[in-house]
């Protein structure tokens, strides 16, 4: 299967981007993907877990597109990402490598002390409502390029994927654009559901 020349199918519409939202990735899995397109995104504590990468209990972990040296935004990119309003009121995470660990007793707790080994996060306490949630940006062509094309696996898998998420926003009716930064398209969703996969 030619996937570029459906990578180059479903992007149809260039747009104009702009880089200033937050952003929080994740790893698709449908129930948790229609709780946080219908009731937001949640901090472990309101999911009853513990803990969840670097959430802590009480905060939602959130990226930045910023240019900086130690980047979970890019280190993310290749995951589906919500792109969240810009204007939320977020806690910036402290570089521990460069400032050193707060007591865990502190991150622990819904204190707004924050560290991370990365410049360009930041955390938002409890929850970033539905409302807020603007896009989802999924970048498959330069996943495409970064396996030059070869592993089909993984291009069918996210291309799936996407086509999943595009049917669990429509059964939900809720309407976020797509978007891939790295060819700075919109997804055609219809075109997108009519693939034979």
């Amino acid at each position: 299967m030619d996937y570029l020349r459906i990578i180059h199918y479903i992007e149809d519409e260039s747009i104009k981007l702009d880089s200033d939202f937050y952003y929080h990735a994740f790893d698709y899995n449908q129930d948790e993907f229609i709780s946080m397109i219908t009731e937001g995104i949640k901090a472990p504590i309101l999911l009853g877990k513990l803990g969840d990468g670097n959430n802590g209990k009480f905060y939602v972990s959130l990226a930045r597109n910023v240019n900086c040296s130690n980047s979970i935004y890019n280190k993310l990119s290749s995951k589906p990402m919500f792109m969240i309003n810009n204007k939320i009121l977020t806690v910036k995470a402290r570089n521990s490598k460069i400032y050193g660990m707060y007591p865990m007793f502190l991150m622990q707790s819904p204190l707004p002390f924050r560290d991370c080994e990365y410049d360009d996060e930041y955390q938002k306490f409890l929850k970033v409502s539905a409302k807020d949630i603007l896009a989802i940006q999924y970048n498959i062509f330069s996943n495409f390029q970064k396996y030059n094309g070869k592993n089909y696996d993984y291009i069918k898998y996210q291309l799936l994927t996407l086509k999943q998420m595009i049917e669990d926003l429509e059964s939900q009716k809720v309407y976020l654009p797509i978007i891939d930064a790295s060819t700075s398209t919109k997804v055609n969703t219809g075109k997108v559901l009519s693939l034979k996969l």
